[in-house]
């Protein structure tokens, strides 16, 4: 599995800027959203900056796209405090999501290869939000709150993972520690 990193993110950021993808990157990364969750919500579920996930697209025995009035679980049915970047940006393309979940399947690994970033799939954003908000150190009950998970069990054992830069400054203040004892 492929877990982008912060830098790649950032990467990503970047090569998505002003383009149909950008906003479904930003609320998988940023917000722990479901390319389904991201796809169903509209303007009317952001207030104060929270955008209140309650609904997901999915595709039918047809491959149409229809909104489920239901979220995948329980638990993810959630706020999530947004940054006013975000909102901002939704607000500027007057929805929350302007392309459907086929698009964001088919286009996010071409925007991948056009810009040389290796590939991983869309709902690793998701992956990755874990792992770094982890290495940032947020409580755990937060990052599961933000992800619309209902245990740790999910959050720790499917979506944590270890990110090569933070896993080389973990191990460098590991030698630090035991090279004080030598």
């Amino acid at each position: 599995m492929n877990i982008p990193d912060e830098a790649t993110i950032k990467e990503l950021y970047k090569a998505a800027e002003g383009t149909p993808l950008e906003v479904p990157i930003l609320l998988a990364s940023i917000g722990a959203m479901r390319r389904g969750e991201i796809a169903a919500a509209t303007l009317d579920d952001i207030k104060d900056g929270y955008i209140h996930i309650h609904r997901a697209a999915a595709l039918n025995e047809k491959q149409e796209q229809v909104i489920k009035e239901y979220p995948k679980t329980e638990g993810s049915d959630r706020y999530i405090l947004l940054p006013d970047a975000v909102i901002q940006k939704i607000q500027d393309q007057g929805c929350v999501c302007s392309v459907g979940l086929t698009y964001i399947s088919t286009m996010f690994p071409r925007l991948l290869r056009k810009v040389g970033i290796e590939h991983f799939r869309f709902h690793d954003l998701r992956h990755a939000f874990v792992s770094i908000a982890h290495a940032a150190g947020l409580p755990d009950a937060y990052i599961m709150e933000r992800g619309g998970w209902s245990t740790t069990y999910t959050m720790t054992n499917v979506y944590r993972h270890t990110l090569t830069e933070d896993r080389k400054k973990q191990n460098e203040k590991v030698n630090n520690v035991f090279a004080d004892l030598l």
